[in-house]
Protein backbone atom coordinates (compact mmCIF):
# COMPACT_ATOMS: atom_id res chain seq x y z
CA UNK A 1 0.00 0.00 0.00
CA UNK A 2 2.83 2.40 0.81
CA UNK A 3 4.61 1.80 -2.51
CA UNK A 4 1.33 2.27 -4.36
CA UNK A 5 0.74 5.59 -2.60
CA UNK A 6 4.29 6.72 -3.39
CA UNK A 7 3.97 5.70 -7.05
CA UNK A 8 0.63 7.50 -7.34
CA UNK A 9 1.98 10.70 -5.79
CA UNK A 10 5.06 10.63 -8.03
CA UNK A 11 3.08 9.99 -11.21
CA UNK A 12 0.69 12.80 -10.36
CA UNK A 13 3.62 15.13 -9.65
CA UNK A 14 4.92 14.27 -13.15
CA UNK A 15 1.57 15.38 -14.61
CA UNK A 16 -0.10 12.01 -15.15
CA UNK A 17 -3.77 11.35 -14.54
CA UNK A 18 -3.72 8.23 -12.36
CA UNK A 19 -6.23 5.43 -11.91
CA UNK A 20 -5.44 2.73 -9.38
CA UNK A 21 -6.27 -0.96 -9.09
CA UNK A 22 -5.82 -3.00 -5.94
CA UNK A 23 -4.74 -6.17 -7.76
CA UNK A 24 -4.07 -7.71 -11.15
CA UNK A 25 -7.69 -8.74 -11.74
CA UNK A 26 -8.84 -5.13 -11.31
CA UNK A 27 -6.07 -3.94 -13.62
CA UNK A 28 -7.16 -6.32 -16.38
CA UNK A 29 -10.80 -5.31 -15.94
CA UNK A 30 -9.89 -1.60 -16.12
CA UNK A 31 -7.97 -2.10 -19.37
CA UNK A 32 -11.03 -3.88 -20.78
CA UNK A 33 -13.07 -0.74 -20.00
CA UNK A 34 -10.70 2.10 -20.90
CA UNK A 35 -7.52 3.09 -22.73
CA UNK A 36 -4.35 3.78 -20.74
CA UNK A 37 -1.17 5.28 -22.12
CA UNK A 38 1.02 3.34 -19.71
CA UNK A 39 0.66 0.87 -16.84
CA UNK A 40 2.87 0.63 -13.77
CA UNK A 41 2.39 -2.96 -12.59
CA UNK A 42 3.43 -4.27 -9.20
CA UNK A 43 4.70 -7.84 -9.43
CA UNK A 44 3.36 -9.23 -6.14
CA UNK A 45 -0.39 -8.72 -5.79
CA UNK A 46 -3.33 -10.72 -4.48
CA UNK A 47 -5.63 -12.67 -6.82
CA UNK A 48 -3.42 -12.20 -9.92
CA UNK A 49 0.25 -11.26 -9.90
CA UNK A 50 1.78 -8.65 -12.19
CA UNK A 51 3.25 -11.14 -14.65
CA UNK A 52 -0.11 -12.90 -15.15
CA UNK A 53 -1.94 -9.56 -15.38
CA UNK A 54 0.52 -8.29 -17.99
CA UNK A 55 0.03 -11.40 -20.10
CA UNK A 56 -3.76 -11.14 -19.77
CA UNK A 57 -3.76 -7.47 -20.76
CA UNK A 58 -1.51 -8.00 -23.77
CA UNK A 59 -3.49 -11.08 -24.87
CA UNK A 60 -6.52 -8.80 -25.21
CA UNK A 61 -4.68 -6.17 -27.28
CA UNK A 62 -3.51 -6.12 -30.88
CA UNK A 63 0.21 -6.33 -31.50
CA UNK A 64 0.32 -2.70 -32.62
CA UNK A 65 -1.85 -1.46 -29.75
CA UNK A 66 -0.14 -3.01 -26.73
CA UNK A 67 -0.01 -0.68 -23.74
CA UNK A 68 3.50 -0.23 -22.33
CA UNK A 69 3.71 -1.91 -18.92
CA UNK A 70 6.48 -1.18 -16.42
CA UNK A 71 7.25 -3.69 -13.67
CA UNK A 72 7.34 -2.26 -10.14
CA UNK A 73 9.27 -4.64 -7.89
CA UNK A 74 11.95 -5.25 -5.31
CA UNK A 75 12.74 -8.53 -7.11
CA UNK A 76 15.04 -7.37 -9.86
CA UNK A 77 17.79 -9.91 -10.26
CA UNK A 78 18.64 -10.96 -13.82
CA UNK A 79 16.34 -14.01 -13.91
CA UNK A 80 13.40 -12.00 -12.55
CA UNK A 81 13.93 -9.19 -15.06
CA UNK A 82 14.04 -11.73 -17.90
CA UNK A 83 10.70 -13.16 -16.70
CA UNK A 84 9.13 -9.68 -16.66
CA UNK A 85 10.42 -8.84 -20.13
CA UNK A 86 9.28 -12.20 -21.50
CA UNK A 87 5.79 -11.50 -20.12
CA UNK A 88 5.67 -8.28 -22.15
CA UNK A 89 6.82 -5.67 -19.67
CA UNK A 90 9.07 -3.04 -21.22
CA UNK A 91 11.15 -2.01 -18.18
CA UNK A 92 11.64 -2.53 -14.45
CA UNK A 93 11.33 0.17 -11.79
CA UNK A 94 12.96 -0.89 -8.53
CA UNK A 95 11.47 -0.50 -5.07
CA UNK A 96 12.06 1.60 -3.14
CA UNK A 97 11.09 3.95 -5.95
CA UNK A 98 13.63 6.60 -6.91
CA UNK A 99 11.70 9.49 -8.51
CA UNK A 100 14.24 10.13 -11.27
CA UNK A 101 14.35 6.45 -12.23
CA UNK A 102 10.56 6.26 -12.39
CA UNK A 103 10.39 9.41 -14.52
CA UNK A 104 13.11 8.12 -16.87
CA UNK A 105 11.35 4.76 -17.26
CA UNK A 106 7.98 6.40 -17.92
CA UNK A 107 9.51 8.79 -20.43
CA UNK A 108 11.40 6.05 -22.24
CA UNK A 109 8.31 3.83 -22.40
CA UNK A 110 6.26 6.68 -23.82
CA UNK A 111 9.12 7.80 -26.10
CA UNK A 112 8.93 11.23 -24.52
CA UNK A 113 11.71 13.52 -23.52
CA UNK A 114 9.72 16.48 -22.20
CA UNK A 115 7.80 15.76 -18.98
CA UNK A 116 5.29 18.46 -19.87
CA UNK A 117 4.10 16.32 -22.78
CA UNK A 118 2.84 13.72 -20.28
CA UNK A 119 0.13 15.97 -18.86
CA UNK A 120 -2.51 14.40 -21.09
CA UNK A 121 -1.33 10.85 -20.42
CA UNK A 122 -3.20 8.40 -18.26
CA UNK A 123 -1.37 5.98 -16.04
CA UNK A 124 -2.82 2.83 -14.49
CA UNK A 125 -1.22 1.76 -11.20
CA UNK A 126 -1.83 -1.82 -10.13
CA UNK A 127 -0.66 -2.94 -6.74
Amino acid sequence: ATNLAVAKALCESFGFVVEMASDGVEAVEAVDRAHFDIILMDIRMPRMDGVAATRAIHDRQSQAGKTPILALTANNDHADVQTYLAAGMCAVVEKPIAPHRLLNALGAALNQVDVEETTASTCRLAG
